[in-house]
């Protein structure tokens, strides 16, 4: 994962010395968006779709909806096994984030944390998910930025599940609209 992560992340980082943007305005909105997609040999492909409507309380103080989508095709030389492997799932919830301020104009630093509720397989193994984040918003302009973020989420398993941890690094890009000082 560090590798396909890790060309995006060096492009974000050379664009901290050229870009120029403003700092994130109070009552603005935020449209966040991440994805990927990974095939491994004999095993299978994924995909992961996350989406986010954020907003602005403060220059700092954000909250708002998120959703995930995940889908797991298996790929073995199993048929029965295949179908037993794929899902598809997600989750619906809420987050907060606090934007930090700082001396940079192209750089947002940011922490959060979101729960959400499981729908699809997932709900059959998970009755609610917790996690929390940090993160660097690179904006190249006042109305976008990419998103570099870690998270640690605490899957809290349903009936006899056990829970699970689930860390993990991304990137994602967002479009911010509305607001203005």
């Amino acid at each position: 994962m560090l590798r396909s992560i890790l060309p995006f992340s060096l492009v974000a980082l050379a664009l901290c010395g050229v870009v120029h943007a403003a700092e994130l305005d109070e009552g603005a909105k935020e449209l966040g968006f991440a994805a990927s997609w990974s095939d491994a040999d004999s095993s299978g492909s994924t995909i992961f779709v996350e989406g986010r409507l954020g907003f602005m309380l403060t220059p700092n103080h954000e909250v708002g909806p998120i959703a995930t989508y995940f889908s797991f095709n298996a790929d073995t030389d199993d048929d029965l096994l295949d179908e037993l492997l794929d899902n598809d799932e997600g989750t619906v919830g809420g987050f907060y984030r606090y934007n930090f301020a700082t001396a940079s104009e192209s750089t947002v630093p940011f922490a959060g944390a979101s729960a959400q509720l499981p729908f699809g397989d997932l709900g059959d193994v998970v009755d609610y998910l917790a996690g929390v984040e940090i993160g660097l918003r690179v904006m190249p302009s006042d109305t976008a930025s990419i998103n570099l973020t870690g998270f640690y989420n605490r899957q809290f398993g349903a009936d006899d599940f056990d829970d699970f941890d689930n860390w993990g690094a991304m990137a994602g890009i967002s479009i911010f609209f509305g607001g203005g000082s």
